[in-house]
């Protein structure tokens, strides 16, 4: 045989049945009567050949693609792989691929993407633009938004709130005992929407709980600049200072300033970051953190894209807390004095 692609013709030329028996054995029929014997040589010869159904022609039948397509903007790539692989695995229980596509080059673009992938469903982190919407409108396929942050006249779907990560460190802070506050962030570029509204949290939390100038500081991914940074917060008082850090890389850095200026964590500074790293527990002293809880989200838009389809779920997703507090060493005051 040469090197085309083979075709169900193939297939029932060498198992020697017809091609209407082919299309229904490799289609799981099982109310048109054919013999075991038969259906064992037509798989036996499908998988020699490499034979693979077209995906248009499956769409087709089923009345919808197997494709659910997420489209990651160019300020999302690189992000949330954690969430689409657990994601993929969800929707592969119903029968369905996830296929991540991320940058830039897909927006404004989205025809053109439809055309080559048969899409059952489409993932989007923020509004398309109306070209954009319009080509899913016509082609009919569901858009489920999963929004992070809120939009004008649309509050974020996650159950993870930005606003909540950055309660939950100050709050975490206040009970430790600490009363001098501070914000310090180590942002990646593509962050910069994520970061305008923890930090517009952190001046919010902390007025509502009295502290009218806590001061905030986004650096560059510069260990000096954040030795700096802390020394000057550190000399304002002598208490101890607790810090609510952007990430755990960001609390990371902060423990290193701590280091190289003497100071003790958690007597003299406190920090806690957000995302539960590996590095958070392998750090000394043991970084306190938000943990982000990826699974839970990923298990709730699985549903939502069953749903959408109309594939029934015997198992709705529970209730959980999508945000918690892990405390360690490095916010233990009471521990320390």
């Amino acid at each position: 045989m040469s090197g085309a692609r083979p075709t169900s013709a193939d297939v029932a030329k060498a198992a020697k049945v017809s091609r209407a028996t082919v299309s229904y054995v490799l289609n799981g029929r099982n109310d048109v009567r054919i013999t075991d014997a038969t259906r064992q040589r037509v798989l036996a010869v499908a998988r020699q050949l490499g034979y693979q159904p077209s995906p248009a022609a499956r769409a087709l039948r089923a009345g919808h693609g197997e494709v659910v397509l997420v489209l990651v903007p160019a300020w999302g790539a690189g992000q949330f792989a954690d969430l689409f692989s657990v994601l993929g695995t969800l929707v592969g229980q119903h029968g369905l691929v996830c296929l991540r596509h991320e940058g830039p080059e897909w927006e404004g673009n989205l025809a053109q993407l439809l055309s080559r992938v048969t899409a059952a469903a489409v993932i989007t982190l923020e509004p398309l633009d109306a070209a954009d919407a319009a080509t899913v409108e016509r082609a009919g396929i569901p858009e489920l938004r999963l929004s992070w942050l809120d939009q004008p006249g649309e509050p974020h779907s996650t159950a993870i709130d930005q606003v909540e990560v950055v309660r939950l460190q100050v709050e975490h802070l206040l009970e430790q005992g600490y009363r001098r506050l501070a914000y310090l962030a180590l942002p990646a570029p593509n962050s910069r929407p994520f970061l305008q509204v923890r930090l517009q949290a952190f001046e919010d939390v902390c007025r509502s709980h009295g502290f009218h100038r806590a001061p905030m500081a986004v650096e560059a991914q510069d260990l000096q600049a954040v030795v700096s940074r802390i020394r000057s917060w550190y000399r304002m008082s002598g208490e101890p200072l607790g810090v609510c850090a952007w990430s755990d890389l960001s609390g990371l850095a902060a423990l290193h300033a701590a280091r190289s200026l003497d100071l003790d964590v958690p007597g003299d500074l406190g920090v806690i970051g957000v995302d539960d790293t590996p590095g958070a527990s392998l750090s000394v002293p043991s970084l306190s953190s938000v943990r982000l809880d990826l699974t839970q989200e990923a298990t709730l838009l699985a549903y939502r894209v069953a749903m959408a389809m109309g594939i029934e779920d015997e198992h709705p997703p529970l209730p959980g807390k999508p945000m918690t507090v892990v405390p360690r060493s490095s916010t233990q005051l009471d521990a320390a004095s």
